[in-house]
C-alpha cells in the first residue's frame, strides 16, 4: 500500500510542477500587468546580484534535500506544504498581477533551468517563502535558513527582482501554509 501512495504523491508533485511552470508561463504573457513604485529601490543602489542568489539558492536545495532526506517520514507532509505553497502563489499572481520593475537586473539560479527565463512571477517571493517554508518544517536548522531567507531578500531587492512587498509577504504566507496544515491535520485526526 505505501508503494501505491508513495507513486501518487510523486506523480500528484510532478503534475502540479508541471502546471506551476505553465502558469509561470501564461503570467508572463498577460498584458494588463501593473508597476508599483517601491520606495526601498529608491534607497537601495541598483547591482547586479545574480551570483549570490545563484549560490544561495545552490546551498539551499542542498540543504532541503538534506532535511528531506533525514526526515522521510514526514515526506508527505512537506510535500502537502508545497502544494497548499505553490496553489496560494497561483491564486495570488492571478489576483495581483504585477509588471517588474523596469531597471530589474534578472537574476537566475538552479531553477530557471527547468522554466527558463521569467520576469513578471512577483507577488510574492518564491524564493523566500520556499525557504522560510523550509524554517518552519525544519526548526532544528533555523538559523541557517533565516540567514538563507534574509540574504536572498536582500540580493532580490538590490537587483530589483522583487519589490518590497513580494519579499515582506512570502514567510507569513509559509508561516501560515504549515500551521493550516498542521491544524487542518490535527483536526481531522480528532474527528
Amino acid at each position: 500500500m505505501d508503494i501505491f501512495l508513495t507513486l501518487f504523491y510523486w506523480f500528484m508533485w510532478l503534475l502540479q510542477l508541471r502546471t506551476y511552470v505553465q502558469f509561470l508561463h501564461m503570467n508572463d504573457q498577460q498584458p494588463y500587468l501593473v508597476p508599483i513604485y517601491d520606495r526601498v529601490f529608491q534607497k537601495l543602489p541598483l547591482m547586479d546580484t545574480q551570483w549570490y542568489i545563484s549560490f544561495i539558492m545552490t546551498l539551499f536545495y542542498g540543504c532541503a534535500v538534506y532535511d528531506i532526506y533525514k526526515h522521510r517520514h514526514n515526506w508527505i507532509m512537506i510535500s502537502d506544504h508545497y502544494f497548499i505553497l505553490i496553489s496560494i502563489r497561483m491564486i495570488m499572481m492571478s489576483l495581483l498581477p504585477l509588471k517588474a520593475s523596469s531597471d530589474m537586473i534578472r537574476a537566475s539560479d538552479v531553477w530557471d533551468v527547468y522554466t527558463g527565463s521569467l520576469l513578471h512571477d512577483l507577488f510574492f517571493s518564491g524564493h523566500v517563502s520556499l525557504i522560510t517554508l523550509f524554517y518552519f518544517q525544519f526548526e532544528e536548522r533555523w538559523s541557517g535558513y533565516v540567514i538563507m531567507a534574509l540574504g536572498v531578500s536582500m540580493a532580490m531587492l538590490l537587483c530589483r527582482m522583487h519589490y518590497t512587498i513580494d519579499i515582506l509577504v512570502a514567510p507569513f504566507i509559509s508561516f501560515g501554509v504549515v500551521h493550516f496544515r498542521r491544524h487542518v491535520l490535527d483536526w481531522f485526526q480528532a474527528h
